[in-house]
């Protein structure tokens, strides 16, 4: 015995599911027919998505977290300069909380109100100095310190 295990040494497939005992779909590896993109999707017992990892059109990838109705509810991703985040929905799919680092090194989170308007953002500048602006129900800033 060579130690080799039969069969192909490639398997080539436009999709693959990962199944369980009662034949229910778990996991998906694709790439998305429109984006061209490439993914693997998580499903509850029930079917609902749970989690999705993927890239994204211009390369950046990206980690979805879902509820257990599928809706999305947390998103971790890289810009394609590398500057990461992490964003968290509400039971309706806005975007009310938005962690971040800038290229420069600068951590902010921006709370959103449940319109979609910044109602606050907290910051540290590149030098360390720690800046916070709460805005208005447009989203224009009304006060900040420093």
């Amino acid at each position: 015995m060579s130690g080799q295990a039969d069969g192909p040494e490639v398997v080539r497939a436009q999709r693959f599911e990962v199944v369980d005992a009662r034949g229910r779909t778990r996991v998906a590896l694709d790439v998305d027919v429109g984006l061209g993109t490439p993914g693997l999707t998580l499903y509850d017992e029930q079917g609902e998505t749970r989690a999705m990892l993927s890239l994204l059109p211009d390369g950046a990838p990206g980690l979805v977290l879902c509820d257990e109705k599928g809706k999305m509810r947390a998103t971790l991703g890289l810009a394609r300069d590398g500057e990461p985040a992490v964003t968290f929905f509400d039971d309706e799919g806005k975007e009310r909380a938005m962690l971040s680092v800038g290229s420069d090194g600068s951590p902010g989170l921006g709370l959103r109100d449940e319109k979609g308007a910044v109602r606050a953002i907290l910051l540290l500048d590149s030098d360390g100095r720690p800046g916070l602006v709460l805005c208005n129900e447009k989203g224009k800033g009304m006060w900040q310190a420093p």
